[in-house]
Formats: structure tokens, C-alpha cells, sequence
């Protein structure tokens, strides 16, 4: 047999693996892109906000096209067709 020898790893504690992972940097992070979103969320659900102000806008542009008399389309001439005879 040969002579082997067993390694023992110190433990690490609790703030050597908050370190290692930068769990607080990690959660700063986190906790701005939350505010981030919230904010996001509060301007697109305002009455007067700009996705609200553009849907309305939508809204009248297609109440007029769907209220509008259907536009005269010019009609169609068929291609010309060649009667030119081969010698």
C-alpha cells in the first residue's frame, strides 16, 4: 500500500462565503433593478404616462380608418400581350 494522505479543508464561515459570492453587492444590485422595474411599472400604468398616451393615440387613428369609406382602387388593366409573329 502505498502512503496516502488525507487533506483537510478549513471550513470557511459565514462571512468568508458572503465575501466570496459578494452576496451584498449581489443584493444591491438586485434591489435597484427591482426599484427600477417598480418605477417602470408606476409610468407605464399612469393615466397620462406615454404608453397610455400612445394607445389612445392608436385608438383614434384606427377609429378613423375603421370609420373612413373604403378608398377607390383604380382598376386593374391586364398586362398587354405581344402579337408580334416570327419569321
Amino acid at each position: 500500500m502505498e502512503n496516502t494522505e488525507i487533506r483537510t479543508v478549513a471550513k470557511k464561515s459565514l462571512a468568508d462565503i458572503l465575501e466570496e459570492f459578494e452576496v451584498e453587492k449581489t443584493a444591491k444590485m438586485v434591489v435597484t433593478a427591482i426599484q427600477g422595474i417598480s418605477e417602470t411599472a408606476q409610468e407605464l400604468r399612469a393615466p397620462e404616462g406615454p404608453l397610455m398616451t400612445s394607445l389612445n393615440n392608436i385608438e383614434k387613428m384606427t377609429g378613423h380608418v375603421e370609420n373612413s369609406p373604403p378608398a377607390s382602387r383604380p382598376a386593374r388593366v391586364p398586362p398587354a400581350v405581344s402579337c408580334s409573329r416570327g419569321n
